[in-house]
């Protein structure tokens, strides 16, 4: 039933996509109604849609339109980069460069997890640099993560860039896009070209001044690179099995066994000779001492043929000399 619901909202999406993009070239009202309704209404929780309505409305100038998008979204599903960035990137084109950065620093107050703490404090600072062009402010923050993570390399190379070149040029994006799309269509391996697909349209999202060449980058990225990308985690995601783990443990509990073992002058083979020797001994005593009462008689049987055989040789020596001996010898015992 999940799955069936996963799909119906794939095909919906998709159909609704295809209709908005079949009204924008015939009626544009009539578009953003349907913008509308999908977003409040069928597909609450897609972000792509939103982002695209909000496009869809900051290229006709209706900022009050796709801030609602945004901030629509951003509710539903607070902590998306992609939401974030577009919405500071909003009101970077709008020339609210003050309330830009106030929506990536709250990012790094209200994210979760190391990493995602590091990737904004990165972003806020170049948006500091070459936004705000407010460099001691970049140190400034900084030096405060410094204090509040001082194992963080990342903090100390960023702040060694900016010691060495405090340049507020603002970079040329005609020219930096240019050389994604020289690598994209190079022969790199696939999983590379994803990896700076998916570069390119952060980047576009910080920098970029043309929303078109944003949902363009999009549409190429979600077309050409986007399963690349999802195959990648797959199997990373997909770890073997870790034998070497289970066969240290197996090793660590034998030698706590042999260690404990010796301490009590537990020895195995020891103990079993131990064993054997108590059970041969109950046994010999169980059978009331057979072994050892055989043993005797047969000595005394053998002994006894032994004198035997020397009587009958002295009565032969006795009858040759014509001589008979009556006395018995000793038997010896």
């Amino acid at each position: 039933a999940q799955q069936q619901q996963q799909y119906k909202a794939v095909v919906s999406t998709q159909s609704t996509g295809k209709y908005i993009n079949f009204m924008t070239s015939v009626d544009k009202e009539e578009a953003s109604k349907i913008y509308r309704r999908a977003c409040m209404v069928h597909l609450v929780k897609k972000p792509y849609i939103h982002l695209n309505w909000a496009a869809f409305e900051e290229e006709r100038g209706n900022l009050e339109i796709a801030r609602e998008a945004l901030d629509h979204i951003d509710k539903g599903m607070p902590g998306l980069i992609s939401v974030i960035l577009r919405r500071a990137g909003l009101e970077r084109r709008s020339g609210n460069i003050e309330q830009g950065g106030d929506i990536i620093n709250n990012a790094i107050e209200n994210c979760r997890g190391r990493e995602t703490r590091d990737f904004w404090v990165m972003k806020y600072t170049s948006y500091l640099q070459y936004v705000a062009k407010d460099i001691v402010g970049a140190k400034k923050l900084l030096q405060e993560q410094i204090e509040r993570n001082p194992r963080n390399k990342r903090l100390y190379v960023r702040l060694l860039e900016l010691e060495h070149s405090s340049d507020t040029t603002y970079p040329d994006t005609s020219v930096v896009n240019e050389v994604f799309n020289k690598a994209l269509a190079s022969t790199l391996p696939p999983e590379e070209k994803a990896g700076l697909s998916h570069r390119r349209i952060t980047y576009l999202e910080e920098f970029g001044n043309d929303v078109s060449a944003i949902i363009a980058a999009y549409d190429e990225h979600n077309k050409n690179w986007k399963t690349v990308l999802d195959e990648k985690k797959k199997e990373s995601l997909m770890q073997p099995r870790d034998f070497k783990r289970r066969d240290n443990n197996y090793n660590n509990t034998n030698s706590h066994n042999r260690s404990y073992n010796r301490d009590r002058g537990y020895s195995r083979d020891r103990n079993f000779s131990q064993g054997n020797n108590y059970q041969n001994n109950s046994y010999n005593q169980s059978q009331g001492g057979y072994n050892m009462n055989y043993n005797m008689q047969h000595a005394q049987q053998q002994q006894y043929q032994q004198w035997y055989s020397q009587y009958a040789q002295q009565q032969q020596q006795y009858a040759a000399q014509g001589q008979f001996q009556q006395t018995t010898p000793s038997r010896g015992y």
